[in-house]
């Protein structure tokens, strides 16, 4: 008997027996306690050398049982009681025994910053305990548990006579899945404002086979699984759900419409959130892939236009994942990449500063030219094809094509941060040679440089009058060539005259 109560107590927690202190009298002893309590400590799961990390903001419920199927719970100050509840274990663990609560006895309480929850004065009896409200960045594969007030317990010293202990503690853990979703971006076609910027996101599946005991996913274990994007208003153009590219599991790309549908919606802190919501058949081929793979991944790619007239320094845009639920669990919270302590931001940030081109004339470096006219380009490739014909510029920025002003300078512009890009003269001032080379540019992080100025000289052509002074060849010159031609025809012309009258 002793042994078959360890084991309904116990159930799926190996913490849930705790220290085998404050031993008590048995229920059905006089004097022994009428009530006790429950203290939930809830932890961090996958924490190394025994450390236990304490977890916030966790919701738990607890309601006493009052039927287990179409009997009454078994009444637990008795010994008879606790030989009953033996016998249902088997069925309350794998859910073929249906309990009934006495919704009066319904308590919810939060885990505080030592992620404890207590709950006290809890009468004799079973009780249900479900994590009604997973923590921000959490899994929430805690499923709903049973506990008993008291426990039943092998003595301290290791005999076989119970005890019974009170004050019940439970140490539920539930997995960190922030590091399930990670972003990048993607900056190769992105120059200035005015550019497109793409983003990558993937988003790990909590769940798996190893951790389902081997069971294979389907889709009713993955609710509600969704992935999104919140796209700051103020840095892009418009945000809909063109700017969803492509979604994929494990490679292999789905449909939009089929498996997938993309919600738009407006947020707090002027951000919108594109949500790539998965359907039944989208579920179910994740479940397939992650059956397969348990490491696969769901992967969303995005590309976005920043806005030309944009007036900020720098954004980051910000994504995460809806992790997904069972159909008997709590559901799951959104999670959002956080920041380690003591880290670095894993959202992506992009840092843009004002960037101007200076042309100027080779012979001092000073003098300003007005007229020249540039073109930038992300790919340095293509840079040099343009350079080399200026009608081979199709891979040029949006940017466009500018021109220096009186002051030799072009508008201001925001360009990237911190990434090469590449400078190209497409038309040079008046009396001045092209530049064919490609200015390679590289922006720094640096306020200081704001606005960051690269100064592009140019060579006076030879006939500009800004070159070696030439000798004069002035008409006189000429004059006399042509009248020495003249000549010689005319002589030529008389000749040929008198040898045809002697003839």
């Amino acid at each position: 008997m002793a042994a078959a109560c360890l084991l309904a107590c116990s159930l799926v927690f190996a913490g849930a027996a705790g220290a085998h202190a404050d031993a008590a009298k048995a229920p059905w002893e006089t004097g022994a306690p009428t009530n006790g309590s429950l203290t939930i400590k809830k932890l961090k799961d996958g924490e190394a050398g025994g450390v236990e990390t304490p977890v916030k903001g966790a919701e738990f419920t607890v309601k006493k049982v009052t039927n287990v199927g179409k009997q009454s719970a078994p009444n637990l100050k008795t010994q008879k009681g606790w030989k009953d509840l033996a016998a249902k274990v088997d069925g309350l663990n794998d859910g073929s025994i249906t309990p009934t609560f006495d919704t009066a006895s319904e308590k919810k309480k939060e885990t505080t910053d030592n992620g404890e929850a207590k709950f006290e004065n809890l009468e004799i009896g079973i009780y249900q305990v479900t994590e009604s409200k997973v923590p921000a960045g959490y899994s929430s594969d805690v499923k709903p548990f049973y506990i008993t007030i008291p426990q039943i317990l092998k003595a301290a010293d290791g005999s076989n006579n119970p005890t019974y202990k009170y004050d019940v503690e439970v140490k539920p853990k539930n997995k960190d899945v922030s590091s399930l979703v990670t972003k990048k971006a993607d900056t190769s076609k992105t120059v200035v404002a005015g550019d497109d910027i793409s983003y990558t996101i993937e988003a790990g599946v909590n769940k798996n086979k190893a951790g389902n005991n081997n069971v294979d996913l389907t889709k009713d274990d993955l609710i509600d699984y969704a992935v999104f994007d919140d796209a700051p208003k103020d840095a892009f153009d418009s945000i809909s759900e063109d700017n969803v590219k492509k979604v994929m599991v494990d490679g292999e790309e789905l449909t939009k419409g089929t498996h997938y549908t993309i919600a738009k919606e407006d947020k707090e802190n002027n951000v919108t959130r594109l949500t790539v919501k998965f359907k039944d058949e989208g579920l179910t081929k994740i479940a397939q892939k992650v059956n397969a793979k348990p490491e696969s991944k769901v992967t969303v790619n995005l590309t976005f236009t920043i806005k030309s007239s944009i007036t900020k320094d720098e954004f980051t845009n910000k994504s995460g994942f809806v992790p997904g639920h069972g159909k008997n669990e709590p559901k799951s919270p959104e999670v959002v990449p956080t920041k380690p302590e003591g880290g670095e931001d894993p959202n992506p940030k992009t840092v843009l500063r004002n960037f101007q081109i200076m042309k100027v004339s080779a012979k001092d470096g000073t003098t300003p030219l007005k007229d020249a006219k540039f073109k930038l380009f992300a790919d340095k490739t293509e840079a040099e094809k343009c350079a080399k014909d200026t009608t081979q510029c199709n891979g040029a920025s949006k940017f466009g094509e500018k021109s220096t002003d009186a002051q030799g300078m072009t508008e201001k512009v925001k360009a990237i941060v911190g990434q090469e890009f590449y400078v190209v003269e497409t038309e040079a001032p008046e009396n001045y040679a092209r530049s064919n080379e490609v200015t390679e540019v590289k922006i720094l992080e640096n306020k200081a440089d704001d606005p960051y100025v690269v100064k592009i000289e140019n060579i006076p052509t030879a006939d500009s009058g800004l070159w070696f002074n030439l000798p004069k060849t002035g008409a006189t010159g000429v004059i006399i060539f042509a009248l020495a031609g003249l000549a010689l025809v005319g002589v030529g012309t008389g000749m040929y005259l008198r040898t045809k009258k002697n003839s």
